[in-house]
């Protein structure tokens, strides 16, 4: 009986393990086989990123195609979140950093606080420095060391040294504004050489998440002439990124700042693509696919040309120098500055476009907050865009163009310049700065006589005078892509809203460039082609045209275009055009042009300024057949001529490309054109000197 109810017992127990096996090998056939496909990819759901491809950025040529900014291969240090275990950041980045202090290089570091202790914020970086406190939840009056004591708790740094503290604080702060997640990378050091690309590949196994890729470096060699105009590119702050995003950018991205970078970013961007890795449930990478290739952005071509560009830059600095070493004092020796710039007569292009003093790339990226130094005299401003001034007696073919239309002067009409100007008298005898005696319109644009402009503004009017300004573009936008400031003719309008009172015995500086008019270099430059257009003003332009990246196909080309247009008797132009090229043979201008290849129509000015008179000169050229026109201003430069200087040097480089740049400073011979100018100006301040009065400007 005993042995029976064991074997029934036996029987029951091997009948139920067999049901039991039975099941699990149909479940398992059914996990393994039956339903395999299904539960691996169950087994890596949610283990997917995409991650983006960036896409190459634009190329900008000059107008002969030659590169201005370019791309070159280069290699970058990036992290991924997916492979960068949670709670090792810090020390993987101390680890990598460590690597590049061994080759001289440096990672990423936008915190706006300084290296060393004890800290304090970075001068300059207002808006870093909001972002930052807002970011971490602080108050706007918050010192410092709330803000560092706040990031040393956010990443918990408590541990480091303050060294290693500083360090990592400024690269997890820029990971987070970055964006950088499993969708997202990071890059945390650019364009490193080929032997920190070893050590970094060498020591993978210690840094986990941190990959090398060869990526396109943004090349600014070519533009180190036009920083202002070329621009620059650089990261997207969160502020920005909540309009940016409906663009497609991506918190990672970078975007042209300002200059051509900016204003053509839609055509230099480029279209992203991505890149899905995906994983098992163990974080092992299973497979990498692109899924969308990137597109690359456009070429854009500018109008400039960089031979030109380089040698007016040259100039520009040059003569600064040379009249602080050989100018007398006050005649030009304290020059600090100034710009030039010139357009195409018949189309508005712009040909060159310089100022002094400039900045580096390499100081704009690292040492940017000595550029904001006052004593460096603005290194930062665009000056032919958006510096104002007077324009001292460039401003007097204004005048005449308006007299002679007006017909309050005729081309033969003859003032006597007594040089004391007396209609105002006794309460306002401005004087020129000589005895002219009896002379017409052509004469008194020769010589720059104050006199006679005196009258014949006083006989105009201030609403003719301002009226004839605008109708040159002076004080209006000249339609140029950078931005530009507006600058303003002086009138009864301006006054008022200015909150100044007008005088009747105002029109006498208005009409000689002074009171308040003040205007920006390329409309000065947009004044004078119109004055070599008889009328026709065209809007003034960087671009010539665009195309796909590789040049394959033009997408765009521009097109002339005229902003007004008005009409004038044939006299009026030939008596204006015939005043300025006298002014450069036996003019003011003579010391520069006067043996000229080219008959050059042009005009002097020194306005007064609060400090020392500017030295200002417009030109054109050549004055038949007008292809070329320029403005230039030397702050502080006194007599326009010494601006005239670096027009030639222009002037030069547009007809004779192939001939070597006539040098300013001294060269081996010991002589220079600008020497000539700066005997002549000696000899004629040794000569105005006689006179006694108030003197209002120069020529």
């Amino acid at each position: 009986m005993n042995k029976a109810n064991s074997r029934v017992r036996l029987a029951v127990l091997i009948g139920i393990l067999v049901v039991l096996f039975s099941v699990f090998a149909i479940r398992l056939l059914k996990f393994q086989i039956i339903d395999g496909e299904e539960y691996r990819e169950m087994s890596v759901q949610g283990s997917y990123a995409q991650v983006s491809l960036k896409a190459v950025r634009g190329e900008v040529l000059d107008v002969n195609l030659e590169p201005i900014i370019a791309n070159r291969e280069g290699y970058s240090v990036v992290f991924y979140r997916a492979f960068m275990p949670q709670g090792e950041e810090n020390d993987i980045i101390l680890r990598l950093n460590d690597i590049l202090l061994e080759r001289g290089e440096s990672h990423i570091d936008n915190l706006p606080i300084s290296q060393q202790e004890p800290y304090a914020f970075t001068e300059g970086s207002d808006s870093a420095i909001s972002r930052l406190k807002t970011f971490l939840d602080l108050q706007p009056y918050s010192t410092v060391e709330n803000v560092v004591d706040a990031l040393i708790e956010r990443y918990d740094l408590q541990n480091y040294t303050p060294a290693q503290q500083r360090l990592l604080m400024g690269v997890r702060y820029e990971m987070e504004q970055r964006g950088f997640n499993n969708s997202t990378v990071y890059t945390f050091a650019e364009d490193i050489s080929m032997e920190t690309v070893t050590r970094i590949k060498e020591n993978s196994h210690l840094l986990s998440g941190v990959e090398i890729e060869e990526t396109p470096v943004r090349d600014y060699t070519e533009a180190a002439s036009m920083p202002h105009i070329a621009g620059v590119i650089g990261p997207i702050y969160a502020e920005e990124y909540a309009e940016l995003k409906e663009q497609g950018y991506q918190m990672n991205d970078t975007i042209g700042k300002y200059g051509v970078e900016s204003v053509f970013e839609e055509y230099l961007r480029g279209i992203n693509g991505s890149l899905a890795i995906a994983f098992d449930s163990k974080g092992n990478v299973l497979e990498q696919n692109e899924t969308t290739p990137a597109t690359p952005g456009n070429t854009v071509v500018l109008s400039i040309d960089n031979r030109i560009q380089k040698i007016a830059q040259q100039a520009l600095e040059d003569q600064i120098q040379y009249l602080n070493l050989y100018g007398r004092e006050g005649l030009g020796k304290e020059t600090n500055g100034g710009c030039a710039i010139a357009v195409d007569v018949k189309t508005g292009k712009i040909i060159c476009s310089v100022t002094a003093p400039t900045y580096t790339y390499e100081d704009y990226q690292y040492n940017y907050a000595s550029l904001l130094d006052e004593t460096l005299n603005s290194p930062l401003l665009n000056r032919p865009m958006m510096g104002l001034y007077a324009p001292g007696s460039s401003f007097k073919p204004v005048v005449s163009v308006a007299g002679l239309n007006e017909g309050v002067i005729t081309p033969s009409t003859l003032i006597n310049c007594t040089r004391v100007y007396r209609y105002f008298a006794p309460s306002y005898t401005p004087s020129c700065l000589g005895y002219h005696g009896n002379i017409n319109v052509v004469g008194a644009l020769r010589e720059s006589c104050n006199y006679f402009y005196y009258e014949t503004g006083r006989l105009l009017g201030i609403d003719n005078v301002s009226k004839y300004a605008t109708m040159f573009g002076l004080g209006k936008k000249t339609g140029v892509e950078v931005p530009e400031a507006t600058g303003h003719a002086d009138s009864r309008e301006y006054r008022k809203s200015a909150g100044y009172s007008y005088y009747s015995g105002d029109i006498l500086q208005a009409s000689i460039g002074q009171g308040y008019n003040f205007f920006t270099p390329i409309q000065l430059a947009s004044y004078t082609a119109t004055l070599a257009n008889q009328g026709k003003r065209m809007k003034i332009s960087l671009v010539d045209s665009i195309y796909s990246y590789n040049l394959d196909e033009k997408l765009y080309t521009f097109e002339p275009e005229v902003l007004d247009s008005f009409e004038l008797d044939q006299t009026i132009w030939d008596t204006v055009k015939e005043g300025m090229v006298e002014v450069s043979r036996i003019g003011t201008a003579q010391y520069v042009f006067a043996n000229y290849p080219y008959d050059v129509a042009a005009k002097t000015g020194t306005p007064e300024t609060t400090s020392a008179p500017n030295a200002i000169f417009i030109a054109y050229a050549p004055a038949d057949d007008p292809q070329i026109a320029v403005a230039v201003v030397l702050e502080k430069g006194y007599y326009g001529y010494n601006a005239g200087v670096v027009a030639k040097a222009i002037f030069d480089a547009y007809f004779f490309p192939d001939e070597p740049a006539d040098p300013i400073l001294p060269n081996s011979s010991g002589t220079t054109s600008s020497q000539m100018a700066q005997d002549a100006s000696s000899a004629q301040s040794q000569t105005s000197s006689t006179a006694s009065g108030s003197q209002s400007t120069a020529p």
